[in-house]
């Protein structure tokens, strides 16, 4: 709890530091202590703008803690989005020249997952057949989604490339070949 206020202290604050002393110093009523009274003066000068400015910041963290447990939310219609999916033996170390096993691709709306094309096993298959390759998928999802998903606009490239490790891929591949011979 808060210590009163001093009346006393307070009226003296209101003066001038020689009238003080002639009021409440040896002459006056002798509570004048020059240490304790240069503190509490100050402190009494300033003790209205003092509380306003902790009342000022108290009320500015209340608000702060106040916004911060309302999320805030904005309507913002979902994207349409075509992700490739490269699927190859080293994925950590994604490079022009990498041999790709299977490449595959998802279509997004927003956060969901609304199609996905099978990996088409690209094992032998030369680089440029392989870039061959990315146009059609990019037309085979235009002619599915650019309609309804697009505003009628084809997609004209990945919004991103995501390389897998060739166990990751739902095709065939060595790593999950029969052994039983």
């Amino acid at each position: 709890m808060a210590r009163s206020v001093n009346p006393k202290c307070l009226s003296c604050a209101s003066l001038s530091v020689y009238e003080a002393q002639q009021v409440h110093g040896i002459e006056g009523d002798g509570c004048w202590d020059a240490a304790r009274c240069k503190k509490r003066r100050s402190h009494y000068r300033n003790r209205a703008r003092r509380n306003a400015t902790r009342r000022i910041h108290y009320r500015c963290q209340n608000q702060k803690n106040n916004l911060l447990s309302e999320p805030l939310s904005v309507a913002v219609p979902p994207l349409a989005n075509i992700v490739l999916v490269v699927y190859s033996e080293y994925p950590h170390t994604a490079s022009d020249n990498m041999p790709i096993h299977a490449i595959g691709a998802e279509f997004w709306l927003g956060k969901e997952c609304k199609a996905k094309l099978d990996p088409i096993l690209c094992l032998g298959m030369r680089g440029d057949k392989v870039q061959a390759l990315l146009p059609q998928i990019l037309d085979a999802f235009s002619n599915q989604f650019a309609a309804h998903y697009n505003n009628g606009k084809r997609f004209s490239k990945f919004s991103a490339k995501v390389h897998c490790h060739i166990r990751d891929c739902p095709g065939f591949h060595p790593f999950n070949a029969d052994k039983t011979h």
